[in-house]
């Protein structure tokens, strides 16, 4: 959004005096690769960020049961002032309670799309919810400690390096980006596989961080596509072929 609103910002302000077709493609250009980089990417990196954070406080800092959430608090706090000081990008309009109304629409000819899209996003996030619910046992069972930021890296080895697969990939078109972050995410699973039956906790993490770079590449395809997809004068995005 930073990315695209920048970008907005400076298509107005040459609007009166022009702009040089070559510059306007690499802004633009500039944009498109990287917004959908960070919009796909930005969740699953803050949640590892979190848990690491949250592991040193809990940890290493006085009062652990209670410390984590007084600074979530005290940062919630803070980002409420900030988003009241920010200006409002749209217009007002009456139907609020109307809006609330759960609506399900899938554009005409893009349900096969949404279905790749759909899928993807739902496979890879699902490794992630593994990750988050057994990476205290796996600490504690094959590492032998019940540290926090430990169990905070082992739940991190799998999403901490997403955003590097949405920029290795993002010169690729983005079926293409999808189908090689998948095919190297289905690889990466079976890896992460064979290291827990091996008992193997430094190859599990290894493997772990290629599956969150595939993941990366794979949902940053994902959001590219569909939003090549939803402008009408886009090339046309293939969903990758099962």
């Amino acid at each position: 959004m930073l990315i695209g609103g920048h970008d907005a910002r400076y298509l107005r302000r040459r609007g009166n005096a022009g702009l040089h077709p070559g510059r306007e493609r690499r802004v633009l250009a500039r944009g498109l690769a990287y917004g959908p980089v960070i919009t796909s990417n930005a969740p699953p990196f803050a949640i590892p960020l979190g848990a690491l954070i949250s592991g040193v406080l809990v940890q290493y800092v006085p009062a652990p049961r209670t410390l984590v959430f007084e600074v979530i608090a005290a940062a919630l706090v803070i980002l409420a002032a900030l988003l009241a000081l920010c200006p409002e990008t749209v217009r007002r309009t009456p139907g609020a309670l109307a809006s609330l109304r759960p609506r399900v629409l899938v554009p005409r000819g893009q349900g096969r799309l949404l279905f790749a899209v759909g899928a993807a996003l739902v496979g890879t996030w699902a490794l992630s919810g593994f990750y988050q619910a057994l990476s205290p046992v796996l600490a504690a069972d094959e590492l032998g400690t019940r540290n926090a930021l430990v169990v905070a890296l082992v739940f991190s080895s799998i999403v901490v390096l997403s955003p590097i697969g949405g920029l290795m990939t993002g010169r690729l078109r983005p079926a293409t980006a999808m189908r090689v972050g998948l095919v190297l995410f289905v690889v990466a699973t079976a890896g992460i596989l064979v290291a827990l039956h091996l008992a193997q906790i430094w190859w599990f993490l290894a493997v772990s961080a290629v599956a969150g770079i595939a993941q990366g590449s794979a949902n940053a395809g994902c959001a590219r596509c569909w939003g090549r997809r939803r402008r009408p004068t886009a090339p046309a995005c293939s969903p990758p072929s099962t």
